[in-house]
């Protein structure tokens, strides 16, 4: 999605009477006409006979976005909800991982998976175990953290590969949360597997040679507890371990310039005031910027990996700083349905795992569901993708500390009136003191440049690119399975988290014929969405799609066993020495 930097505006008018912000057409500079909001598939989507709208169906290929009613449908009684189970056949990864382990996410952590730090971290380590519980399964493979020997029987170990994957997920749901010990014990009972069974648990992760091990649920405990070890103190502060007992919180010494009740610098980043519900209102905090010390699982260094400045958020660049605002409301004026509920879908960072495409549900050549192993290494290969990625987007986040949207907006325009959508009258855009503008999607608990759902876009699609290619090629286009395009599916009427019970009026299809397709969607989104400026958006795709290849290259060698040991527990890297340097505005 290389783009111009800069958008050349046709009749961008300022009218003086009534201090009202009028908006013109946008060109690019390098390919001419602005994006147009045409659908990637024109043909509306049906709902199939005997189904019932929001029905929670997996065919293969079909995307299926949680509200917040199917979210809670799913995780109440959920254990007596979780479907009967052949341990012997059955893919465990779809059938109970993904309803258990979600709704308890959407629950505990982070309501409709919208917190990309958080998301990525319980998502990864989760998947991680689940991949170190399948490793020995494998001809080859190695585990990131339990190093097991592989075993005889090997993949055709069906019920192994699920009972290893089932004690891995437990000893971790046991670190996340121990108070739903009781959830997690019906879990396992349900599915005839004893929760108190301690087998491997006495094992050191670390030692030098690989153990000899048999039993499922040995291995499993293990990789659950090897994976817990080796993260624990990686500079993420999971537990609160460096901040008396306070999880997530940072250890960096962040302190924004401005407060949420004062601009300092519109250059750089502002908190926003948010309701928390009953009346109370807090104001932001920059979330987990210790995510930039967190030490990679790939050997890429963050701290080689830069992206330019954002020069155009420098509100010294008055044309400039403008012309990006002016950019941002002009995409909001002019909302429709798709553009709404294709925004939430990329804002919500659990997509890679709850919604499957075809090409990640079915194997290619015998279009069959893949079974629980494949599942969870092709699954963990895109989260560590995305996990690093965040690394170095967090890291520039840091480093530039840029003003979002809804600041900028604010500061340039005050009480001028400026277009905002209109839900009521789509065609018409509503005018609105720019004091109150806001952007549909929440505005990120965290600075603007770059794009971390941009960036997360990029790196995904890098690895699977990889991964759809052979000999060192690279490929783009996403497969198709049963005379379907492998990344296909609807996005439910009604289904809208911002707009609950109205959007989007008709379902939605989603279909992408090429990766590239996809991030360029991805990226759009969020400045429909009025949470990004472009350069964001551009900057994090190219220093992100990179880190994808890693990704690929180093899961390659978990799979063919050449990966080194980590050597012990992973350790935080050093602060980005770049911090005590001058910011990139100059003041």
């Amino acid at each position: 999605m290389k783009r111009a930097s800069m958008y050349a505006l046709l009749a961008l008018v300022v009218v003086a009477a009534g201090s009202v912000i009028v908006l013109g057409e946008y060109v690019d500079d390098d390919v001419g006409a602005a994006p147009t909001a045409e659908p990637a598939m024109t043909q509306q989507p049906t709902t199939p006979a005997g189904q019932q709208e929001g029905d929670l169906l997996f065919p293969p290929g079909q995307y299926l976005y949680l509200s917040n009613s199917q979210v809670n449908d799913i995780t109440t009684g959920f254990v007596d909800q979780l479907p009967p189970l052949d341990l012997d056949r059955d893919n465990i990864v779809d059938l109970v991982s993904t309803p258990m382990f979600g709704g308890w996410l959407s629950q505990e952590v982070t309501p409709h998976f919208t917190d990309p730090s958080l998301a990525f971290r319980y998502i990864t380590l989760m998947l991680n175990a689940g991949y170190d519980a399948t490793a020995p399964y494998h001809e080859t493979a190695v585990g990131v953290y339990s190093r097991i020997k592989n075993l005889e029987s090997g993949s055709s170990d069906i019920r192994g590969i699920n009972v290893a994957s089932f004690y891995a997920a437990y000893q971790l749901l046991m670190k996340f949360d121990p108070d739903r010990q009781p959830q997690w014990d019906k879990m396992m009972e349900r599915y005839g597997l004893d929760p108190t069974d301690d087998d491997g648990l006495d094992l050191d992760c670390f030692q030098e040679q690989p153990h000899e091990l048999t039993s499922p649920v040995a291995i499993g405990n293990l990789a659950g507890k090897c994976v817990w070890e080796g993260r624990i103190n990686d500079g993420f502060n999971h537990s609160g371990e460096e901040t008396n007992g306070y999880p997530f919180m940072d250890t960096t010494g962040y302190t924004p310039v401005n407060s949420a009740n004062v601009l300092v610098d519109p250059s750089r980043w502002q908190p926003q005031i948010v309701r928390t519900g009953n009346g109370e209102y807090v104001s932001q905090q920059f979330v987990t910027p210790q995510w930039a010390n967190t030490k990679p699982y790939t050997d890429i260094d963050p701290r080689s990996m830069r992206a330019d400045p954002p020069n155009t958020s420098n509100h010294l660049n008055e044309a400039a700083y403008e012309t990006q605002a002016k950019e941002v409301l002009h995409e909001i004026a002019n909302l429709d349905d798709r553009k709404k509920i294709i925004s939430e879908y990329f804002d919500n960072k659990a997509r890679g795992i709850f919604f499957f495409p075809a090409v990640k549900a079915v194997d290619l050549e015998t279009l069959q569901p893949r079974n629980t192993m494949e599942a969870r290494q092709l699954n963990f290969l895109l989260h560590i993708a995305q996990f690093d990625a965040g690394i170095v987007v967090w890291q520039e986040k840091t480093r530039y500390d840029a003003v979002r949207p809804e600041t900028a907006i604010q500061h340039i325009y005050g009480d001028q009136l400026v277009p905002t959508y209109d839900d009521k009258n789509p065609d018409t855009p509503e005018m609105i003191p720019a004091s109150q503008w806001k952007p549909y999607l929440d505005t990120g608990n965290h600075p603007e440049y770059p794009s971390g759902t941009a960036c997360f876009c990029a790196a995904e699609a890098q690895a699977l690119r990889n991964y759809l290619g052979s000999n060192g090629t690279l490929n783009d286009v996403i497969p198709l399975v049963n005379g379907k395009l492998g990344f296909s599916g609807i996005l439910h009427a009604k289904s809208s988290v911002h707009e609950r019970g109205i959007t989007p009026a008709n379902p939605v299809n989603v279909t992408y014929a090429t990766w590239t397709e996809f991030v360029n969607e991805c990226g759009e989104s969020r400045i429909w969405s009025g949470v990004h400026f472009r350069p964001a958006v551009d900057s994090a795709v190219e220093l992100c799609t990179g880190v994808g290849d890693i990704a690929y290259e180093y899961f390659q060698t978990l799979l063919d066993g050449t990966a080194p040991p980590r050597g012990g527990p992973d350790r935080a890297l050093d602060a980005d020495p770049l911090l005590a340097d001058p910011h990139f505005t100059g003041r």
